[in-house]
């Protein structure tokens, strides 16, 4: 009786006969998520830009080591966020590859 109703249900295609995912509210969320924490990092990334355009003169050696070292700071923090984002981001394509098909 299971099976017959298995063989039943229908799998839901695209017009190119490829099967439809499920995806979750949840996963939509997520990636939300995943999308303003790496947006929150606009702001930074401007000012290592500028710090990076700035081409006046004289030069302030001990100046430039103080912003140097902030800058740096800045930019560590953001590679290890940004890694780490696209490793979560990775993983959550791998299952979303995985999930079941939508039937009906």
């Amino acid at each position: 009786m299971v099976d017959e109703e298995k063989k039943k249900q229908k799998v839901l295609k695209t017009p190119k006969n490829q099967p439809i995912k499920r995806i979750t509210q949840e996963d939509i969320e997520q990636l939300k998520n995943q999308l303003e924490r790496l947006s929150s990092w606009t702001q930074p990334l401007q000012l290592l830009e500028s710090f990076f355009a700035y081409q006046s003169i004289p030069l302030n050696k001990k100046q430039i080591i103080r912003e140097f070292y902030a800058q740096s700071a800045i930019y560590l923090s953001f590679k290890k966020t940004f890694l780490d984002e696209i490793n979560i981001m990775d993983m959550k394509l791998q299952e979303l590859e995985k999930r079941e098909k939508v039937k009906i």
